[in-house]
């Protein structure tokens, strides 16, 4: 049986999985955060100084909001909570956890659905599904008391897919095909931008209801509150990023699927015999026979979704007749052909064989071409296929190190680089066509797999290889940074992304290139320094002992800042994270952190409790020792997509 300790922190365990988005810099967590919450500390002045940073408040909060790159020509903005509203939040799943289950198990049309409380441990399936993976046995010190965070991918298991993906090449989709000549997709405008909060008790309640008793407590008003709290107390529009927004979401969806359902069995329409709707989050698939019934689905479905202050995105219904097969499957289905041939360099006992890669090596050379002939033949959208593309270019380059293992004979190590250098060439061509943060979590473990290979290989081909990932990041940096928009998009997290990961894994040659060290200097005298752009400018600097002055420049930077904002630290969550990594950053003087600690804290410190600090606050890296570990909970399978 676990202590009461590890019980008590795995209380809030929704920290680690369900409060934060998934698209952040490769170094940023909330591990130290999580452990805060079920480490005994025996030294009473830490204890205390801990305590008064970690304070719960019961104020409103305001979270630090960055866009993303979410296709090659559209941005979205994602926010981080306050981590005083994380820990609401993490505590409010811990009471709640089986109200949410329950508000979340009425809907016929769902098709992604929080259904348990999920189990600790979680599996990958490779791409090829030739063989299983458990991963989250990382190395990562878990002292005495403590919980093992490693496995934890979520907090509840999900019903019925996690990618949209999956449902579209399902069995249910072509049992729906067979059943239904057209359908007609449907998508919610915007939907947690326009989300009012108070619907929530519209949803679980009757609308009446809930005005008639709005000061009685509930499941659903707490929830109202705490969605407030966390977003500068609005109504109107919910943080997007967390999965607690998307639970949030599905809950009141989850009401007007089942008032839609009715709507139309009262006007003669019945579900399940003249149309089905599946409904993926905010996606909507209404299968019918007839183009009048979907109309009348979806006249009716505007109308149940204006009563939530919500509406449809009339510029993205489609309807298409049967086969119900869109160019982006049937690429899919090329693309997975060309994939597919590259594992047949393998042969028994999962062993290279060389020959077959010297038969097929103008073949290889031509992956590339390949991927630009079908995108360009059916028309997609490159960001479509470039997550996915990734993956599998990511299991191969695996396969390959593997079987390194056998010992290749001499004079096939040329050929085997050269196989490795050609997924290489084709794994930067696909992120520079479409960058977004969750390719750069694939490129930093494509980079970890090969810079694993030393020893596997002689040391010319190994350095080989990562004088070409060196050079190929490097033209990526300069890629991707001459596309920002640094107005519409100052804080990329993409492009610190690949700044982090050539630093932590090529070292000096990479930081020291001129295109990188213009970029880190253009981050570190940006107009506005931002969060991220400290801490991830900070991790490239450290590698370099040379810019001793640039890393003394950035810390300067944010010391003005946190003691101009020293008042707002409770309450803004960007302020607050950049105070606790300048407290954990073992290059500040004593001095310095002091007078922060005193201006956001309140109080005096001791250098030995500054110096204690370091292993319990912060929420970044800055050491490098645990990004193995952070990527490879990555590479869990997420949640949502």
């Amino acid at each position: 049986m676990p202590s009461d300790l590890i019980k008590a922190a795995f209380s809030f365990r929704a920290l680690l999985t369900d409060t934060l988005p998934y698209e952040v810099p490769v170094i940023f967590s909330n591990d130290k955060l999580f452990r805060s919450m079920g480490r005994e500390v025996s030294d009473p002045d830490l204890s205390k100084a801990l305590a008064a940073i970690n304070a719960p408040s019961d104020q409103f909060t305001i979270p630090y909001s960055y866009t993303i790159r979410k296709s090659r020509s559209n941005l979205t903005t994602l926010s981080i909570v306050h981590p005083a509203s994380q820990q609401r939040i993490a505590a409010f799943y811990s009471k709640h956890e089986q109200s949410i289950l329950a508000s979340c198990a009425i809907s016929d049309f769902t098709l992604r659905r929080p259904k348990d409380v999920a189990q600790k441990y979680a599996e990958i399936v490779l791409l090829d599904e030739r063989s299983v993976l458990k991963t989250g046995l990382v190395e990562q010190e878990v002292g005495e008391g403590e919980a093992e965070i490693s496995h934890i991918v979520s907090y509840f298991s999900y019903q019925r897919y996690n990618l949209l993906g999956k449902f579209i090449e399902s069995r249910e989709f072509i049992d729906l095909e067979k059943r239904f000549v057209r359908l007609r997709t449907l998508d919610v405008s915007k939907c947690f931008f326009n989300i009012y909060t108070h619907s929530i008790t519209w949803a679980v309640k009757e609308k009446l209801f809930a005005k008639k008793n709005v000061n009685t407590y509930s499941f659903e008003d707490e929830f109202d509150r705490l969605m407030q709290r966390a977003n500068y107390n609005e109504t109107n529009g919910i943080v997007i990023g967390p999965e607690v927004s998307r639970i949030f979401a599905e809950i009141i969806l989850q009401a007007i699927d089942n008032a839609l359902k009715n709507e139309l069995a009262d006007s003669g329409v019945a579900y399940d015999q003249d149309y089905v709707i599946r409904r993926y989050v905010d996606d909507y698939f209404v299968f019918a026979n007839k183009d009048d019934v979907i109309d009348r689905v979806e006249s009716t479905l505007k109308w149940e979704l204006e009563k939530f202050k919500l509406f449809l995105n009339v510029g993205k219904s489609d309807t298409v007749g049967r086969p119900f097969v869109s160019n982006l499957s049937q690429a899919r289905s090329e693309l997975r052909e060309v994939v597919s041939s590259l594992w047949s360099v393998f042969g028994e006992d999962d062993i290279i064989v060389v020959d077959v890669i010297r038969r097929k090596r103008r073949w290889l050379s031509k992956t590339i071409q390949q991927i630009r002939l079908i995108v360009a033949n059916y028309d997609i959208e490159f960001g479509n296929i470039s997550g996915w593309l990734l993956s599998a270019f990511r299991n191969l380059i695996r396969k390959v190190a593997v079987a390194l293992r056998k010992d290749p004979a001499d004079g096939d190590a040329d050929v085997i680089v050269g196989f490795l250098g050609e997924i290489l060439r084709a794994c930067f061509y696909v992120c520079a066509l479409d960058l977004r943060v969750r390719s750069t979590y694939s490129l930093c473990q494509i980079v970890i797999l090969v810079q694993d290979m030393k020893g596997k290989m002689d040391d010319e081909s190994h350095q080989e290889l990562l004088n070409y990932m060196t050079s190929e990041l490097v033209d990526l940096v300069e890629i991707t940074a001459a596309k920002i928009e640094w107005e519409r998009s100052p804080d990329p997290v993409e492009l610190y992304n690949l700044l982090i990961c050539g630093s932590h894994f090529l070292g000096l040659d990479f930081v020291q290139m001129s295109a990188v060290s213009t970029i880190l200097r253009r981050i570190t005298l940006a107009s506005r320094l931002s969060y991220f752009g400290y801490v991830s400018a900070k991790f490239c600097l450290m590698v370099d002992a040379s810019q001793k002055t640039a890393r003394e420049e950035l810390n300067q930077r944010a010391k003005d800042l946190l003691l101009e904002g020293s008042r707002q630290v409770g309450r803004d969550a960007e302020l607050y994270l950049l105070m606790c990594d300048f407290l954990a950053s073992s290059d500040v003087s004593y001095t310095d952190r002091r007078a922060v600690f005193s201006a956001c804290v309140g109080g005096k410190i001791a250098n030995v409790t500054l110096a204690a600090l370091e292993a319990h606050v912060g929420f970044a890296d800055l050491s490098g020792m645990h990004v193995k570990h952070l990527l490879k909970r990555k590479e869990l399978r997420p949640v949502y997509s």
